[in-house]
């Protein structure tokens, strides 16, 4: 699967370079949200995630460990494209999603939300997802 960029890509890596937050430690008030998240969802697992150039980078999980995601293989960057919210309910029944390593691989994600994070310019940076 080949990863998609938003139009203004060049601009959205600057950005979110500004924030000096990749491969950074985890934060006790962002696993905060991840909890608050999983919680408010019943949902067994929610994500922190930031998408660089290459992949999907985790900073906070509540119910795995983090990990990272080649871009063109998350989720999280198909969320982002849409500059809001990617609701799958299904992601086995759903003909974009069926076969996506996510969801045939080791993760095996069956329903999906994923709401984009923004700057307070509106640029996207990545997704809070259960």
């Amino acid at each position: 699967m080949a990863a998609a960029f938003p139009f203004n890509e060049s601009h959205r890596l600057r950005r979110l370079k500004t924030f000096g937050i990749l491969d950074t430690p985890a934060e006790e008030h962002f696993d905060s949200i991840t909890k608050v998240a999983a919680s408010l969802l019943q949902a067994p697992i929610a994500l922190l995630n930031f998408i660089d150039e290459t992949r999907e980078w985790c900073k906070s999980a509540w119910g795995m460990e983090p990990q990272s995601a080649k871009r063109e293989e998350s989720l999280c960057a198909q969320a982002l494209l849409t500059n809001d919210i990617l609701v799958i309910p299904d992601a086995t029944a759903d003909d974009e999603f069926r076969n996506h390593p996510q969801v045939v691989g080791e993760r095996k994600v069956v329903f999906y939300v994923g709401a984009v994070l923004k700057a307070s310019d509106g640029t996207a940076l990545g997704t809070l997802c259960v």
